[in-house]
């Protein structure tokens, strides 16, 4: 059966006091004390909450906004309560269990996506997408703090339903190369000798230092090319309780990482191609890249 508008405006009606009365009751919160967070008075929530009067849209939002709530979560029943009221009374690096159960992952890759979404879109559109995941950027300051392979699968398909494409996905890899030049890691790469010195170098020794999710083994290196087999780490994925972890995205993420590694020396970026995907009946992903 198909709503009508005035059913889908009663509908929306009802999650938006649904929701505010979630949170009265999670934060402990008197009619007047919730009204001042809601900038009414006390009788004009007393109006609202007794579905005699909305709530202008405007004062909902600005609620939203301190909560870093999106209205679509609201509306879709996908908010997180328990994100809300660490948030909401000052912890603001506080994980949600989703994101930090069997976390073997650095917050570096995702600091390195949002800058760069930052920098082409604009701080709103970051801050957008993240108050999509309840999130704000204090939760994103250290690179070294620990983070699951959940929110990198879901923050890429949430771009790629919002527009983004698989080439800008490819681009915010190649970013990873502007947050890498100038730390020690860069440094290091820098004092590389050739490509094929590079490569082992991160693929050899420094690799788990950044990445526990999966496993990367060079198969075969030579002056001409590096096949690279990347498979998931069973144990992260048993610690997570999936079968499967990562996705198509985030493998192609890889490849605009990967290109960038030979600017470190002063070379021409490789040329990478997945040859193998894990998200498409194979046992692993590999990468051929061309140097």
């Amino acid at each position: 059966m198909q709503l009508s508008p005035n059913n889908e405006l009663e509908s929306l009606r009802d999650k938006i006091l649904e929701f505010v009365l979630n949170c009265q009751k999670i934060f402990g919160l008197s009619d007047e004390l919730m009204a001042h967070q809601l900038q009414l008075s006390l009788k004009d929530f007393h109006l609202f909450k007794h579905q005699k009067e909305d709530i202008k849209i405007g004062k909902f939002e600005e609620f939203l906004k301190k909560l870093n709530v999106s209205a679509t979560s609201v509306f879709t029943d996908s908010v997180d309560y328990d994100q809300i009221f660490h948030h909401f009374y000052g912890n603001m690096s506080y994980l949600q269990t989703k994101y930090s159960i069997g976390a073997s992952g650095r917050k570096r890759t995702i600091i390195n996506i949002l800058d760069y979404i930052e920098k082409t879109k604009g701080k709103l559109e970051k801050l957008r997408i993240l108050r999509r995941f309840q999130m704000s950027p204090y939760q994103f300051l250290d690179p070294d703090e620990l983070i699951n392979n959940n929110f990198i699968v879901d923050l890429f398909d949430q771009l790629l339903r919002d527009g983004y494409g698989l080439e800008d996905i490819v681009k915010m890899g190649e970013y990873s190369y502007d947050s890498i030049k100038g730390t020690d890691f860069g440094k290091k790469l820098e004092k590389q000798r050739n490509k094929k010195e590079v490569l082992e170098y991160i693929f050899v020794q420094a690799i788990d230092a950044f990445d526990n999710n999966f496993d990367y083994k060079i198969k075969r290196l030579n002056s001409a090319q590096c096949l690279l087999e990347v498979r998931q780490n069973e144990q992260v994925a048993a610690a997570m309780g999936k079968k499967k972890i990562g996705s198509f995205p985030l493998s192609i993420s890889k490849i605009g990482v990967m290109s960038t590694f030979a600017r470190h020396i002063g070379q021409k970026d490789f040329k990478v191609e997945l040859v193998r995907s894990a998200y498409n009946g194979q046992p692993c992903c590999e990468y051929l890249l061309d140097l």
